[in-house]
């Protein structure tokens, strides 16, 4: 169910983003994170050191407000994957 709620609102943030709905988009966001915590909190060594580069890459690009961009990293990397669900 984690991994289904995840893929939920990483879809409606990107869509959010896309459509320039920034407010609703970080809103989704931040509920994806609040979601894949504690499955990293049991991802594997090798998953975190992919995975953390591409937080941090988002985290990134939001605070730039490159909006676009985190919509893209969103849907083209994968995060989830490997976690466990």
């Amino acid at each position: 169910m984690s991994l289904q709620l995840c893929r939920m609102h990483l879809d409606a943030a990107v869509r959010s983003f896309r459509l320039g709905i920034e407010g609703e988009g970080s809103h989704h966001l931040l509920a994806f994170i609040d979601v894949v915590e504690p499955l990293l909190a049991n991802a594997s060594v090798t998953e975190l050191q992919r995975i953390t580069p591409l937080l941090n890459q988002i985290v990134a690009a939001q605070s730039r407000m490159d909006f676009l961009c985190v919509a893209d990293l969103l849907e083209y990397e994968n995060l989830l994957p490997g976690l466990p669900g």
